[in-house]
């Protein structure tokens, strides 16, 4: 199953150093926001996948 399948929104990616890139997805729900991001490496393997969660108040 994709990510954008469960409900994220992809937000942005970019090159880092190296040819390597990111890609980062968000979604909403109720008063949190969950948001994950993956660094992949030169040869498009993952290599650091990130996440935090963020309540509203």
């Amino acid at each position: 199953m994709k990510i954008v399948e469960l409900g994220f929104k992809e937000l942005k990616g970019d090159k880092l150093d190296n040819n390597e890139y990111y890609r980062w997805w968000q979604i909403k729900k109720n008063d949190c926001e969950l948001d994950i991001t993956y660094e992949f490496d030169n040869n498009n393997k993952v290599k650091t996948p990130t996440w935090s969660l963020t309540e509203s108040n």
